[in-house]
């Protein structure tokens, strides 16, 4: 997994992954939007999905900023050339631009080499910065499923 911190790239396996850190931000800026959708958040179960998630080959792209996770963006690509982007998110610290621009930059350098054809996302319909910025990136919106919009964009390549 491609993974940084301090700026510095190198690839983490899942045992030098701090899951702790993700789930925490998960935490800060997902509570609120699932409880609007009806549901809860918890914690131990998303450190649960994501450990599986990770065992399954989700990739994770983290940037740190000294000791503090300052955003992450998680993906998966299937033998079809579809890559889902499972989750981007940026601590709210950390919205001026830089950090998610840094993301992209790096989720982007990923594509060519896995050959993806195509990208997929779903985003709660009640998270207009999600949607906003889907938007913003060229994102196609395929349709409404479980209370989130399923977004789509062909890559070109």
């Amino acid at each position: 997994m491609l993974a940084t911190n301090f700026g510095i790239s190198r690839h983490l396996e899942m045992a030098d992954l701090k899951v702790s850190d993700i789930v925490e931000l998960d935490r800060i800026n997902m509570s609120d939007i699932i409880e609007k959708s009806g549901g809860t958040y918890s914690p131990e179960k998303r450190s649960n999905a994501l450990k599986q998630e990770i065992r399954d080959g989700s990739k994770i792209i983290t940037r740190y900023i000294g000791p503090k996770l300052a955003g992450y963006l998680q993906y998966s690509v299937d033998e079809f050339g579809s890559c889902y982007v499972v989750s981007l998110q940026v601590h709210p610290d950390h919205r001026n631009g830089s950090v998610l621009i840094w993301l992209i930059r790096n989720f982007k350098s990923c594509i060519p080499a896995q050959h993806i054809k195509e990208l997929k996302s779903s985003v709660h319909i009640n998270n207009a910065v999600s949607v906003s910025l889907h938007k913003r990136l060229g994102f196609s919106l395929r349709n409404t499923e479980n209370h989130r919009y399923k977004f789509f964009l062909a890559t070109g390549l």
